[in-house]
């Protein structure tokens, strides 16, 4: 998803410090802990607690929807918060604790030591909350509830889009002289297996994309003299280069040789992607995407919840929309993630230039378990929010390219009833369904 980054200043001493030389109160370090695991995070007040929480995720492997934050001396949850930083009390030095959502619900909270009062009596910390509650009292579970709707929109506005920059020209030209066309073109026709020809085409390209193209990184390798042997060493603000392809979050690795320390910006601009060539899966997935629209294919870049992304592509030859993902060079196996991975789905949204689309009971048999773990807002609500958003970008399509689609959704409707059975494929049917072969 593109989660833009507020710009920062080149030289590090001014984000840092004021016209006196005084550290400013606006940037400050502090510690998150998950486990054993320790890493030291730059933050800005004013970012809020969303873009902790998505440097949080990146950097210790947490889904970034289902983990609670609690900081000492306070012990309080800011889970929910979406004011800025200051308004939960961070500072420098603060020491916040990741608990699994589960973890965090069972164990018991200990009460908020004294925050330094306000006029009023009312504490600095609570003084938005306050006045809110004064205007408009409303339950936990309405805020909660409101929250949750707030954050989905803002997720699925984002990754709307997101997907428009695979429709610009010059990300597809880059993206068409980084792919052997030919060659793929050549391997299609020689190796076609059971495929049609632009079934076929498109598979060769999966593998080479898996295979020759792209680098999974889990720790990135040291810039300085390229040992491979690197620690993590916390996180930072990307710079305006970084920024302006669309890295919310940049990775610090410390080498274990010379000691130097290496960035890892995580990008979300495709055409940087085409150039860096690396990432996890948000990386693989996001710059797969683009070279499959490139190359003249009917693409899908699909979000799931649950911390993963993949691609999907319509197939003319056989009329309906095949799974691909690239991480793994999996071809139309839908069933991968709920049984060969054992991932408890809750919400897989595809989106593409013409469609937004709820796609995860292609995903997923046991349609009732499922919905129990979508909580995030209301059903209907989820619905209706999506059929605007499609109408949207309806409203933008010839009427006869609407006539298309509109009968391509009916053909679709059969593989989205909720709790139906899912036929595996012939290659499941042969085969066990596979664990993860990439990293997390």
């Amino acid at each position: 998803e593109c989660r833009p980054s507020p710009s920062v200043s080149a030289n590090p001493d001014e984000n840092t410090r004021d016209r006196t030389g005084c550290i400013s109160v606006d940037t400050m370090q502090i510690i998150v802990e998950k486990g054993e695991q320790r890493v030291t995070i730059d933050v800005e007040l004013e970012d809020g607690v969303e873009v902790l929480r998505m440097q949080i995720s990146s950097l210790l492997d947490v889904d970034f929807d289902t983990f609670v934050l609690k900081g000492a001396p306070y012990q309080q949850s800011i889970l929910h918060v979406t004011t800025d930083l200051s308004a939960v009390g961070l500072e420098e030095g603060f020491v916040l604790t990741v608990h699994g959502a589960a973890e965090a619900a069972a164990a018991p909270v200990a009460s908020p030591a004294p925050a330094r009062p306000a006029p009023g009596g009312i504490t600095l910390g609570n003084l938005g909350a306050a006045l809110a509650a004064a205007k408009n009292p409303k339950s936990a579970a309405e805020v909660e509830r409101e929250q949750g709707m707030h954050d989905m929109q803002s997720r699925l506005a984002g990754s709307a889009k997101h997907v428009l920059t695979y429709e610009d020209r010059s990300i597809q030209a880059q993206a068409l002289q980084t792919i052997p066309v030919e060659e793929i073109r050549r391997m299609a026709v020689e190796k076609p297996g059971t495929l049609g020809p632009r079934d076929a085409v498109a598979r060769q390209l999966l593998s080479w994309f898996k295979h020759r193209f792209f680098k999974w990184v889990n720790n990135e390798a040291c810039a300085a003299c390229g040992s491979t042997s690197t620690a993590n060493a916390g996180a930072a603000r990307p710079n305006p280069q970084e920024a302006q392809y669309g890295a919310g979050v940049v990775e610090l690795y410390k080498c274990n040789q010379c000691q130097a320390t290496t960035r890892f910006p995580r990008y979300n601009h495709p055409g940087k992607l085409l150039e860096t060539r690396k990432g996890r899966c948000g990386e693989w997935a996001n710059c797969f995407t683009a070279c499959c629209v490139a190359m003249g294919f009917e693409a899908r870049h699909v979000v799931d919840w649950t911390d993963h992304v993949w691609t999907e592509f319509y197939s003319e030859d056989q009329g309906r929309w095949i799974h691909m993902d690239c991480c793994e060079d999996c071809w139309d196996v839908p069933l991968l993630y709920s049984e060969g991975w054992n991932k408890k789905l809750t919400y897989c949204i595809a989106f593409s230039k013409e469609e937004v689309v709820d796609v995860t009971c292609r995903y997923s048999r046991q349609w009732e378990q499922c919905k129990a773990r979508r909580t995030k807002c209301p059903e209907l609500w989820l619905a209706q929010t999506i059929m605007a958003m499609q109408q949207q970008r309806e409203s933008m399509i010839a009427p006869t390219r609407r006539v298309i689609l509109a009968a391509r959704r009916l053909r679709e409707a059969t593989d989205l009833v909720q709790q139906n059975y899912v036929a595996p494929t012939t290659w499941e049917a042969a085969a066990a369904l596979p664990g993860r072969t990439t990293g997390s």
